[in-house]
C-alpha cells in the first residue's frame, strides 16, 4: 500500500457490498454483512460485521448472493437507545439489538460499534 502506520485515510468511507439473497435495502438502512460476507440489515443476531447506512435501494428478494451491490457509508449513525446506554458508556462497545437500536446487551447479539455520544432516547453509534 505505501502508506505510514497512523495516516488517515481521507475519502475512503463509501463502500461497494454484495448483497445477501433474499434481502432488499432501502436508503438508510443499518448494514451489516453476515457470516458469508454479504450485506443484510442489521438485526439482532450472532456473527455479523456492522457496515454503515445505505446510500441507495439495492432489492435481491429475487436474486442470489451477490446478484446487486449496494454503497454503504461508513461513519456515526443514530440508532434508538434500548434504554440501558447512559453517558458514562461513551466509548464502549453496543450491541444491535433490532435494525435500528442498540444496547450493551451482548447476548445472542453482534457489536453495533462503540458509543459516540447519548442523547435521550438515541444513541450515536461510531461504525468505523
Amino acid at each position: 500500500m505505501g502508506r505510514q502506520i497512523g495516516e488517515q485515510l481521507a475519502g475512503r468511507s463509501i463502500l461497494r457490498l454484495p448483497v445477501a439473497k433474499g434481502t432488499k435495502l432501502v436508503d438508510g438502512d443499518i448494514v451489516a454483512l453476515n457470516a458469508e460476507g454479504y450485506a443484510v440489515q442489521a438485526s439482532k443476531a450472532a456473527d455479523l460485521v456492522a457496515a454503515g447506512a445505505a446510500q441507495e435501494h439495492a432489492d435481491n428478494t429475487a436474486g442470489e448472493n451477490g446478484d446487486c451491490y449496494v454503497r454503504v457509508q461508513r461513519g456515526v449513525f443514530v440508532l434508538k437507545n434500548e434504554g440501558d446506554i447512559k453517558e458514562t458508556d461513551l466509548l464502549k462497545p453496543c450491541y444491535f439489538a433490532g435494525p435500528d437500536s442498540v444496547t450493551l446487551t451482548a447476548d445472542g447479539s453482534s457489536v453495533a460499534g462503540k458509543v459516540f455520544a447519548v442523547e435521550g432516547d438515541v444513541v450515536a453509534v461510531d461504525m468505523f
